[in-house]
């Protein structure tokens, strides 16, 4: 297990080395063109990333007293689906929205590529009765 987090960890750094890097001051941030270049390990590596930044600055917020909305949103997320199944859904995404590759990663985890995910309740938990 610990060697296969270690090759995706190592994929996806093999593949963001090679992508173009952001102008000075500018952060970066994944979108549908790097999406689409990587492998299914690298996808699920950066999944999995997400999910870990998430955590700690979730943790970190609630020490602290304040909010982290992005990340408790992503963690939500990670805790409806697996993270094939987010891989999935990004994936069918960009293949259904080719106009939109320039939409980050995080927005179609997020709800705005896919507004049909936000209606399924967290893995376990019952769906809210209209």
């Amino acid at each position: 297990m610990m060697a296969h987090w270690v090759i995706s960890c190592l994929l996806a750094v093999l593949c963001l080395t090679g992508m173009a890097a952001p102008a000075a001051g500018q952060g970066f941030l994944w979108d549908g063109r790097h999406w689409s270049r990587c492998s299914e390990d690298a996808k699920l590596a950066y999944l999995w990333g997400v999910s870990n930044l998430a955590d700690l600055e979730a943790s970190s917020a609630a020490k602290a007293g304040t909010g982290a909305a992005v990340s408790e949103a992503v963690r939500q997320e990670m805790q409806r689906s697996t993270a094939a199944e987010l891989a999935r859904l990004v994936d069918q995404f960009y293949r259904q929205h080719p106009d939109r590759l320039e939409t980050t990663v995080l927005e179609v985890l997020l709800g705005r590529g896919a507004p049909q995910r936000r209606e399924q309740p967290p893995k376990g938990k019952p769906a809210a009765e209209k």
